[in-house]
């Protein structure tokens, strides 16, 4: 059985021991934010708002409560989910645009003007089908 000494602690000992706990704990926060993915992170969590919506969802339905008020919070969950997804996807997706067209100028700015009107003339020929070319 604890005794009452072993609580007696002094508040120098008490206010010690929660610096070295702040300290440690903003360490840990430094070596955290230095070692995750936000990438990996939001995806995470999207998913897992996805699979809650869904497992509360379908607890709901077999409890027989099919409410508006009783699955309000599982299509919340499920909103959520797909908005942090859904913006992942869109961020993975402007970087490669980004990256693609970074590499497309470099190739272009490479040629020699002539050749360059040619390619970028083929290019918009092809992104634009609908267009009636009379020139060839």
């Amino acid at each position: 059985m604890l005794s009452r000494e072993s609580f007696d602690v002094t508040r120098d000992e008490l206010i010690a021991r929660r610096e070295a706990l702040m300290q440690r704990a903003d360490e840990i926060r430094e070596r955290f934010a230095e070692n995750v993915d936000e990438d990996l992170l939001t995806t995470a969590v999207g998913w897992s708002l996805v699979s809650s919506g869904i497992a509360l969802g379908v607890t709901q339905w077999l409890r027989g409560r099919r409410g508006v008020l009783s699955l309000l919070l599982p299509v919340s969950l499920l909103i959520a989910g797909t908005g942090l997804l859904g913006g992942g996807f869109m961020q993975r997706r402007g970087v490669r645009i980004n990256d693609a067209e970074e590499s497309v100028r470099e190739q272009l700015a490479s040629l020699d003007p002539v050749a360059r009107f040619h390619v970028l003339r083929d290019v918009g020929r092809d992104a634009m089908p609908f267009i009636r070319h009379s020139h060839n």
